[in-house]
């Protein structure tokens, strides 16, 4: 299911320049990984890069390192947490959102130089400002559902 709404965010995406396109998979993938853990991210990122593969364009392989590495993020982020995720706060979600972000902002640079300068020269502002506040947003839509399921659970218990 993650892989087909991975497929979805790459067929509804901001095009740059025809070949270099941005959408929101990357808000997906990281929270995938953070939330659903390494199989399910592993499949939405493995289903996700070979579509934007066959799309092709300039920046395909730019797209499969994002892919690759904000699912990974998700996972990495998870596995170092001492706390149980319906416990995140907001403020580390946001932070997690930055992280991920400036790292899909670094793998721009796998585009020739003059481009993925161009590149950033129009994406920078806007990425950094709504795409960790969307990851948040995201992020705690899962902790509500992690709190509510905690909470029903210790419901029929006592």
């Amino acid at each position: 299911m993650l892989g087909i709404f991975g497929i979805i965010l790459i067929l509804s995406p901001w095009t740059y320049v025809p070949g270099i396109v941005f959408d929101t998979r990357s808000m997906l993938l990281c929270v995938s990984g953070l939330f659903f853990d390494a199989i399910p991210t592993a499949v939405a990122m493995a289903l996700a890069a070979v579509f934007r593969l066959y799309l092709g364009g300039d920046a395909a392989w730019a797209g499969v390192a994002v892919i690759l590495a904000t699912g990974s993020l998700g996972i990495l982020w998870r596995h170092s947490r001492r706390r149980e995720l319906a416990e995140i706060s907001w403020v580390e979600l946001y932070l997690f959102g930055i992280l991920v972000h400036v790292v899909m902002l670094v793998l721009i640079f796998i585009l020739p130089w003059k481009t993925a300068l161009q590149v950033l020269s129009q994406i920078t502002l806007p990425v950094l400002l709504i795409y960790p506040l969307a990851t948040t947003l995201l992020g705690m839509l899962m902790v509500n559902r992690l709190r509510r399921e905690r909470n029903a659970r210790r419901l029929m218990v006592s």
